[in-house]
């Protein structure tokens, strides 16, 4: 049976990770789907802090550790507070999302691109009034926050009657044929493009808005944080561990 759009197309053979004969070929017969969620403002949700009065002084996203030591100064003159309405908890989430999630994506799918060459589909999440599946509303704009896209693909309701609006749904039923399409082929169709290593473009997925984003490098700031040394961690020693054995 063809999948979903009336294309036939072979289901794509993946390696076995546990098999090592030959990884930079194997590599390349598997499609990628790098991901992040976010739209022009954060990428991560702010701190669950009620907002500082105007006579107190705030936190600033100097103060989170990745954006520590000699270069703290440099982060909270990129992200002032006065760009996000004076609220430092919109600040330290646009940085640190832009820091920890949309650029270090970004580099993952050029790399994959680089090595599938047509065979990656990069996207970013975007809808930037999706539904709150948190058990409380905070007094700050969520946005495209991890996790919003999921109840666009499943039928989810752990916080009750969660309803999408008809634009919302439009973009529900777009992303389940991208996504049903991959799983059968490999290829999300519906006019979706490989993602290629520069310029950098993933798709879009907003209301009524679906497209490639071309302002991404821009928006998530990427060219200012490669320019920030990032700091040895845990998760990167044991990702540089993984690498190493597949090289």
């Amino acid at each position: 049976m063809p999948p979903p759009g009336g294309r036939s197309r072979a289901r794509p053979s993946c390696p076995n990770p546990r098999e090592r004969s030959s990884p930079r070929a194997a590599t390349r017969k598997c499609p990628c789907w790098p991901a992040t969620r976010s739209t022009r403002g954060p990428s991560a949700p702010p701190p669950w802090r009620p907002r500082a009065p105007p006579s107190t002084p705030s936190p600033t996203p100097s103060s989170s550790p990745p954006c520590s030591g000699r270069d703290a100064s440099r982060v909270a003159a990129h992200y002032p507070g006065s760009a996000y309405g004076d609220d430092y908890r919109l600040a330290f989430a646009a940085a640190y999302g832009d820091y920890l999630v949309a650029c270090p994506t970004r580099e993952a799918a050029r790399w994959f691109a680089t090595a599938t060459p047509g065979r990656s589909f990069a996207y970013e999440f975007a809808d930037r009034n999706a539904p709150n599946l948190y058990a409380r509303t905070p007094d700050f704009p969520l946005g495209a926050y991890h996790g919003s896209d999921t109840p666009y693909l499943f039928d989810y309701r752990v916080t009750g009657d969660l309803r999408l609006n008809p634009a919302q749904l439009r973009l529900s039923d777009a992303m389940m044929g991208f996504w049903s399409r991959f799983a059968a082929a490999g290829d999300p169709g519906g006019g979706w493009a490989p993602t290629a290593p520069a310029p950098y473009r993933p798709l879009s997925l907003a209301p009524d808005a679906v497209g490639p984003r071309d302002d991404f490098d821009a928006g998530h700031q990427c060219g200012f944080w490669a320019g920030i040394p990032r700091p040895a961690s845990q998760a990167a020693a044991v990702t540089g561990a993984v690498l190493a054995e597949q090289r």
